[in-house]
């Protein structure tokens, strides 16, 4: 009889991570703290690829992970059924540990999401790439 991969939970602070959430933070971390002189390979993006700027408030971790976006006063949604497929990034390593599944802190994180669009009711499209700590808006 095959035995089933044992799925680990990571938490980070109170908030709990979904597994394919907690891999792709360890990943982004790791990014964080290595050495400057380590060269990275830029996220190739989509040409159709679009960028909303706004408070992520939010992370859904049902059927994949939807983020919840402030914009101008409008709540604009992204989902992912592949939680691996986005990639998160900071300047600020901190920023990265308030990440986690429901409410994020306070207010939320200022963020830029750049995201594939998609033409669902529920969902602007499907997020690629989260730069948190983005203040320019």
């Amino acid at each position: 009889m095959q035995s089933r991969p044992q799925i680990k939970r990571i938490w980070i602070g109170s908030a709990l991570i979904a597994p394919q959430v907690s891999r792709n933070i360890n990943v982004t971390w790791a990014s964080l703290t290595t050495s400057s002189a380590t060269l990275q390979t830029p996220l190739a993006l989509p040409m159709d690829a679009v960028k909303a700027r706004g408070i992520l408030t939010l992370m859904e971790c049902r059927d994949g992970v939807t983020l919840s976006l402030v914009a101008d006063g409008k709540t604009l949604k992204f989902h992912s059924t592949t939680p691996d497929g986005i990639r998160f990034k900071s300047l600020d390593p901190a920023l990265v540990s308030t990440l986690g599944c429901g409410p994020l802190p306070g207010n939320g994180v200022s963020a830029t999401v750049t995201y594939r669009p998609k033409g669902s009711a529920d969902s602007l499209g499907e997020p690629l790439l989260v730069e948190l700590g983005d203040n320019r808006f």
